[in-house]
């Protein structure tokens, strides 16, 4: 019901609070009773706080003592209380058209990206690239990363589908337990992934879990850490932590680590992240199973099976990535249960 019997408070007029109007009109701002914050709508129920939430706007019917009358009132609510609005007043609404897209500096994020301090996102980083490399041939990700050593350019999308992934797990883990899951990285490098992986973590308020970056801290790769890891060799890091998850972010070429994550008792999932099913990241055999079958893969005789995970994988963009291809990848490998194990299934 719209008009003088709706949104009635403290004498203003009624358009101020009307809910069909706030609730489908962008850019307006609202001030509530006894709040402090300024809202302002969206256009699409809800309205934007001026923390940087976004809540839902509400109607409800209020008590009215003349009969035959009623009476609604538009209220934000923010999961605390329902805050009643008392006025609103329209904001100058700039045309879309008329607005210029944001400059990019593609020195600075190129920057950030190298120096592991900007997460960027997906668009960010190809608009850069674009700027940065221009007038280069296609391949300019794989040109990118092979000018400066960089395997897998991390991005918000692809960090916060991982940190979704890895929220459940802990919870699926916890249950089983009801102990704290520890995430291990190993040849973790400069630290980057379990750094914006933790701050994705906490940010969502997951708890009862720790994450810890290892690296050998030797090799052909002399990468200097920017965030804590642990200089420790694989096998040790599995020994000390006795992590319950375990995550290698392009495990170094033609070296298999995954025979120390099976047969470490801990572990319950070990997640590999670059170029899949080749050299490139592993060994052919002992790490994908490549020219092997079923039940006669290493990994499933040794008690895991193995499990895809595309809604990551469509989200990265790695060294190898070019002209429309794809060859980074995301995938887990899960220890069976007891039964399972035993009878040597086939995993389709």
């Amino acid at each position: 019901m719209i008009g003088a019997e709706k949104g009635i408070f403290l004498g203003a007029e009624p358009e101020d609070r009307d809910f069909l109007l706030l609730s489908t009109t962008p850019a307006v701002k609202i001030f509530c009773v006894g709040d402090a914050s300024i809202y302002r709508t969206t256009g699409r129920g809800t309205v934007l706080c001026d923390n940087g939430k976004e809540y839902p706007l509400i109607e409800q019917e209020i008590a009215d003592h003349q009969p035959g009358r009623k009476m609604f009132m538009t209220f934000v609510d923010s999961g605390v209380m329902h805050s009643p609005v008392r006025f609103s007043e329209r904001m100058e609404v700039i045309n879309p058209a008329a607005q210029q897209a944001p400059t990019v500096d593609p020195a600075r994020i190129c920057r950030g990206i190298l120096e592991g301090t900007l997460l960027p996102t997906r668009e960010q980083f190809n608009r850069a690239l674009a700027v940065f490399h221009e007038g280069q041939p296609n391949g300019k990700l794989m040109g990118f990363c092979l000018e400066h050593e960089l395997f897998e350019v991390l991005t918000k999308e692809y960090i916060e589908a991982l940190a979704t992934y890895l929220e459940e797990r802990i919870g699926l883990l916890q249950s089983g337990t009801g102990k704290p899951v520890t995430i291990l990285e190993v040849g973790a490098g400069d630290g980057r992934l379990t750094h914006f992986l933790k701050k994705e973590l906490d940010r969502r308020g997951v708890q009862g879990y720790h994450i810890i970056a290892t690296d050998a801290m030797g090799g052909q790769w002399q990468i200097r850490p920017r965030y804590p890891v642990n200089k420790e060799v694989v096998d040790m890091a599995l020994w000390d932590f006795e992590p319950q998850i375990v995550l290698a972010c392009w495990m170094p070429r033609n070296e298999d680590w995954t025979g120390h994550m099976r047969g470490t008792p801990s572990v319950e999932e070990y997640m590999l992240i670059g170029p899949k099913d080749s050299g490139t990241c592993g060994l052919d055999d002992e790490t994908w199973g490549k020219n092997q079958e079923g039940a006669q893969t290493r990994y499933r005789q040794e008690g895991f099976e193995r499990v895809e995970l595309p809604e990551l994988s469509a989200l990265q963009m790695g060294q190898k990535d070019r002209n429309g291809m794809r060859f980074s990848s995301t995938v887990s490998f899960r220890r069976l249960p007891k039964e399972e194990r035993a009878e040597g299934k086939n995993v389709a």
